[in-house]
Formats: structure tokens, C-alpha cells, sequence
């Protein structure tokens, strides 16, 4: 898990991001993978295809994680497909701190939104 305050999420899609990291490295540790990496990608759309204003995030996450010893180079080791329990458990944490990001830096949801949809224009 990343521990450097320097990588902390500073907007809410970094905090999703934040969220898949430790989860699958767990997952991956439980079938025996140790130090097991995990890579994802996401981005904000702002707008929906009729061109009205609806911000969302896509993300993209690896179905397995790369690992492997020292010296080595790293392997994909495909893992198990998440269930319900594990899509909620990353669901709320993701929420919880994206609302405390939120709140730290002084700004509610709706103008988070605001402040995003205004960047664009």
C-alpha cells in the first residue's frame, strides 16, 4: 500500500484509484501471491452523449495482479472475479473518503461537480 502523504489522492478519482491497490494485493495474498501489484486507470467524463452535464468516472482494473521475485521479471497471475462482498467493501470505502477529501478541501459534492464542469468551459 502506498504510504508516501506525496501520493495521497488529491481528487476523487485518484481516491477510487487509491482503493484497488490494497484490495487486490489482499486477494492476491490470500491465493498465495505475495507482493502481489495491481494496475488500474481511470478518468472523469463530464458529459453524457447528449451533451448534458453528468460527470462520471470509467475505470479500468486489471483482473489479476503482477508479481514475482526479486531479480526476476514480474508476472500477471490472474485472480478470482471480485464478488458482492468485495465490489461493496471497495464501493464504501471509496465513498467514505472521497466525501472526507471533499470535505478537506472545503467543498461538498455538487461543487466539486460545479468546479469541474466550470474547467471546460
Amino acid at each position: 500500500m502506498v504510504t508516501d502523504p506525496a501520493s495521497r489522492p488529491r481528487n476523487p478519482e485518484e481516491s477510487l484509484l487509491y482503493q484497488f491497490s490494497p484490495h487486490c494485493a489482499r486477494r492476491a495474498r490470500a491465493c498465495g501471491i505475495p507482493r502481489g501489484q495491481c494496475g488500474a486507470i481511470a478518468f472523469v467524463q463530464r458529459f453524457g452523449s447528449g451533451l448534458n452535464l453528468h460527470p462520471h468516472v470509467h475505470v479500468l482494473v486489471l483482473d489479476g495482479v503482477y508479481a514475482g521475485v526479486e531479480g526476476e521479471i514480474p508476472r500477471f497471475y490472474p485472480l478470482r472475479a471480485p464478488d458482492d462482498p468485495d465490489v461493496a467493501a471497495v464501493a464504501e470505502t471509496t465513498s467514505r473518503r472521497t466525501r472526507a477529501l471533499l470535505t478537506k478541501k472545503g467543498i461538498g459534492a455538487s461543487e466539486w461537480l460545479h468546479k469541474s464542469a466550470k474547467r471546460l468551459r
